[in-house]
């Protein structure tokens, strides 16, 4: 949900910055977990009973794809850190 990115997301910054670490991929990866959350009905449970959708199917159909995008966050964020420099590094450290 938004409260538990805008609680988290300093935390995370915070934490990267203090063992100097670039923040960008934590952010990266981190951001990618929470845009990630529409896709189950526990997020938008309004909109799936208003539109008159089954939340079992929702959660049938959207787990796969929160499964995938999960694994391609951390897929990308690790091709990132190893093969795109500035993606990994501070240039002030």
């Amino acid at each position: 949900s938004t409260v538990s990115a805008a609680v988290t997301i300093p935390i995370i910054l915070t934490l990267c910055t203090n063992l100097g670490l670039n923040p960008v991929p934590y952010w990266f990866i981190t951001v990618m977990g929470y845009n990630a959350e529409f896709l189950l009905p526990v997020s938008v449970r309004a909109i799936t009973v208003g539109s008159g959708l089954d939340a079992s199917k929702q959660m049938r159909y959207g787990i796969p794809f929160v499964i995938v995008r999960a694994l391609l966050a951390i897929i990308l964020g690790y091709i990132f850190l190893k093969f795109w420099p500035m993606f990994g590094h501070l240039s002030y450290m």
